[in-house]
């Protein structure tokens, strides 16, 4: 259910993230490949989601349980998958939500919460020139394509 321009490295990288840099000796080394544990998006905190959330909700029946969350678990994969997918909710990425991933990511490398291992990160030749705009024609349009790219950042 992982969106298509969720990336593999990205993945890893909020493991090395996940609980604040928790270390429980499950992980002793990294390797990312096109991407890294900061999102080029940024993270969502949970609010922005929630719209998204109610939709699949409603979408699969489970808006009149009494646990919402336990309800989708239970459905089969094919019926939340596809709710998923028809929620317009566009790009999924991790929520900062207080425990697995506990601030955003440049603030945890900051305190370097994140777990300390040797890694390899890596990247493809120009695969960078599909994260942005495919033509700007002025200031003006460029600070508009980085707000609406980076717009959670804005209010920190």
């Amino acid at each position: 259910m992982l969106n298509e321009c969720f990336y593999s490295g990205s993945a890893v990288g909020f493991q090395l993230l996940a609980y604040g840099g928790r270390n429980d000796s499950v992980i002793t080394r990294a390797i990312m490949e096109s991407g890294n544990s900061v999102p080029y998006r940024g993270s969502y905190g949970t609010d922005y989601y929630q719209p998204y959330y109610n939709t699949i909700v409603n979408n699969t029946g489970c808006a009149n349980a009494v646990d919402t969350l336990s309800c989708l678990r239970a459905l089969p994969f094919n019926t939340l998958n596809a709710a998923v997918n028809t929620s317009a909710a566009g790009l999924w990425f991790p929520t900062v939500d207080g425990d697995f991933i506990r601030k955003y990511a440049s603030i945890q490398m900051s305190n370097e919460e994140f777990l300390h291992v040797p890694i390899i990160s890596g990247a493809n030749t120009d695969e960078g020139i599909s994260f942005g705009p495919a033509v700007v024609n002025s200031t003006a349009e460029f600070a508009q394509d980085i707000e609406s790219m980076y717009h959670c950042c804005n209010s920190r």
